[in-house]
């Protein structure tokens, strides 16, 4: 029989959250940490067996090239959608059903994530 731990963090690391306090809340196998912010995950120790489930990004609601969002200052560019893995940590950034700023989706379409675990 196995645990599964769930966790939640609001904002990136800064917000009263260290790298020293994300990592002690996921340190337990089987962890599910949810963040607004995807960004989280870059604090997150590789060797931690964790997922992370986010979506703050919307998908980018407009296809924009990555050097674009960079100059515009978006920290979350390199995790607009979809699966990532570095190490044992993995995480899934979701499109969502809304909007952020500009009520409009380009060629992002809205999404409801269903994970089965096996």
């Amino acid at each position: 029989e196995s645990e599964i731990w769930i966790a939640g963090v609001d904002n990136e690391i800064g917000s009263g959250f260290s790298r020293e306090n994300i990592n002690r809340l996921v340190n337990h196998p089987g962890t599910v940490l949810i963040s607004h912010e995807p960004t989280v995950f870059d604090a997150i120790d590789d060797n931690c067996s964790v997922l992370v489930l986010a979506g703050d990004t919307h998908g980018g609601q407009l296809p924009l090239p990555e050097w674009l969002w960079k100059r515009l200052g978006y920290k979350q560019y390199k995790y607009m959608r979809g699966w990532f893995q570095q190490g044992k940590k993995k995480m899934y950034v979701t499109t969502g059903i809304g909007t952020s700023t500009l009520p409009i989706r380009l060629l992002r379409p809205p999404e409801i994530v269903v994970l089965h675990f096996l």
